[in-house]
């Protein structure tokens, strides 16, 4: 539920502007962003890579610290993590009064994220009474606070879900992407959350394919607890050795002292060899996380096929927003974000819609509709620089800015963008859409384009609701559809049983390899 990774794709940069009218969103720009200088167009890592025993990540300001087993407000056990992001860590809990299993996500602490903390408990709650027979957005179940040595930390609880729609697009060997019958099923429910986040009176600003998330379709498996607690303690000894290793090598300790630290190393040292042994003994996570990928591919094929149902829902409201306030800051990720945003004006719900548009191709082969930093050919490519090379971009696929949106900074008074002087063709959105899809045919591009363009309207006022993008004919799944999505579901099966084959050849391995060491042992001995 709510898992946040660091994303692999060392293009996609993010940068937000600050709305003085908002103050929840002088941070909203840390979740989204990357720490780089946006004028050489270089990235740097963040200072967070996630480490759980990292203790600059638990001072003031900070996350709330928790190990295996702690319990929150005597009722939610810590069971492992499922994720982490600027704002908050997300961990999978077992409840002591039902032994239910949700996930928690607990906030910094910190005046700012308390703010911001509180801020989406409100959102949720708005949400929370929207009445629908069928909720396509993962709902907030309940709230509460705790208490570090820091500070107050803002935590909400949810249904536990299973991986983001990004994690498991490129998993399989059949290619990246879903078959256009998921997708379709994948649109429409997207849609529907979208529907219901708008009838609260809210703008997501910030969907993608990381934050539309699969619901959980297997029991919890509670084998990975153990491993998952051995691995804690393996990295929190081997910091812990560290540490002692410095303060030997550092010096001014007495010979008592010494003496002390000197068998505490060794005791310390004697536990990390124990736990590698432990864990070596252990099935490999990445290879559970693959199988469990593919059985996730084959569940959705097959419930779309069964049941005309994707079961996905909308995640992360951490930087959503009120529609009834001035919104004209930067928001959301770079390739989804719509031309009124790009050109800093005052935006509305309208953006969710183009943001799901965006991602509509991109759940078809993993290829992003407008990605500026193709158009990097330069040293300096700033911000600006990205603005005018993603409008190029949509002109080319769209046609021209209406004078009404169009900035001095970045158009001249023909309407043409500065930065390209010698003038944008148009090509048309089909074009585009075949360049990226290639394996789809020319009918169902112009089907898909017919659905598309009408939320890829330049002009938010003319652009369509979730409403009226629910009754087109494209989101209905035709035979040719289904048969499709069986065929990959095939495909699939094939493969995970080969990675089954292959985890349990590994398996012998180890045990002839401990075998044999085990007979070296005896002969020695």
């Amino acid at each position: 539920m709510l898992q946040k990774r660091k994303c692999p794709r060392g293009k996609r940069k993010r940068r937000a502007r600050v709305s003085k009218s908002n103050q929840i969103q002088n941070i909203a720009r840390l979740n989204r962003e990357e720490d780089y200088d946006e004028s050489s167009g270089s990235e740097s890592d963040e200072w967070y890579d996630g480490d759980e025993n990292d203790e600059y990540a638990y001072s003031i300001g900070g996350y709330y610290k928790v190990a295996p087993g702690d319990v929150l407000k005597k009722e939610y056990c810590i069971k492992k993590r499922l994720g982490w992001g600027h704002f908050s860590q997300v961990y999978l809990c077992q409840k002591k009064s039902d032994s239910e299993f949700i996930a928690v996500k607990i906030q910094k602490t910190g005046e700012d994220y308390i703010k911001a903390g509180n801020e989406e408990v409100s959102y949720h709650e708005a949400i929370n009474k929207i009445e629908t027979t069928e909720t396509h957005v993962c709902r907030m179940q309940n709230h509460f606070e705790i208490y570090s040595g820091r500070g107050l930390h803002v935590c909400m609880t949810f249904e536990i879900m299973f991986s983001c729609l990004y994690d498991i697009l490129d998993t399989s060997e059949a290619g990246t992407g879903f078959p256009l019958g998921v997708v379709k099923a994948i649109t429409r429910e997207v849609l529907m959350g979208i529907n219901e986040i708008h009838k609260a009176g809210l703008i997501h600003t910030d969907v993608k394919p990381e934050n539309v998330m699969m619901s959980a379709f297997q029991p919890v498996d509670t084998k990975e607890f153990e491993t998952y607690r051995r691995e804690f303690e393996y990295n929190a000894a081997e910091i812990e050795v560290e540490k002692t290793k410095e303060k030997l090598n550092k010096g001014g300790l007495n010979k008592n002292q010494r003496k002390r630290m000197k068998a505490k190393l060794a005791k310390l040292e004697k536990k990390l060899q124990e736990l590698t042994l432990t864990l070596a003994s252990m099935p490999k996570a990445e290879d559970q996380d693959q199988e469990s990928k593919l059985m996730a591919l084959m569940h959705i094929g097959n419930s779309v096929c069964e049941n005309d149902k994707a079961n996905v829902k909308l995640v992360d409201l951490g930087t959503a927003c009120w529609q009834h306030e001035r919104n004209d800051y930067e928001i959301g990720t770079r390739n989804y974000r719509a031309t009124e945003c790009l050109l800093g004006h005052n935006f509305g719900k309208e953006i969710d819609i183009w943001a799901v548009a965006c991602m509509v191709v991109e759940l078809c082969n993993g290829e992003l509709l407008f990605d500026p930093d193709e158009e990097e050919d330069e040293e300096a490519f700033d911000n600006d620089m990205r603005n005018a090379a993603h409008l190029k971009q949509i002109m080319q696929a769209l046609g021209k800015i209406p004078g009404s949106l169009r900035t001095r900074n970045l158009f001249n008074r023909k309407g043409e963008l500065l930065a390209f002087p010698d003038g944008v063709e148009y090509t048309g959105l089909e074009e585009l859409v075949k360049e990226k899809i290639p394996a789809l045919e020319m009918e169902a591009i112009e089907k898909l384009c017919q659905f598309l363009k009408p939320m890829l309207e330049i002009d938010p006022g003319k652009r369509v609701t979730a409403e009226e993008c629910l009754k087109h004919e494209w989101l209905q799944l035709s035979k040719m559809d289904k048969e499709e999505i069986k065929m990959w579901v095939e495909d699939v099966k094939f493969e995970l049983e080969g990675e089954e084959d292959s985890n349990e050849e590994e398996e012998e391995d180890s045990i002839e390899e401990e075998g044999d060491d085990s007979v070296e042992k005896e002969t020695k001995i």
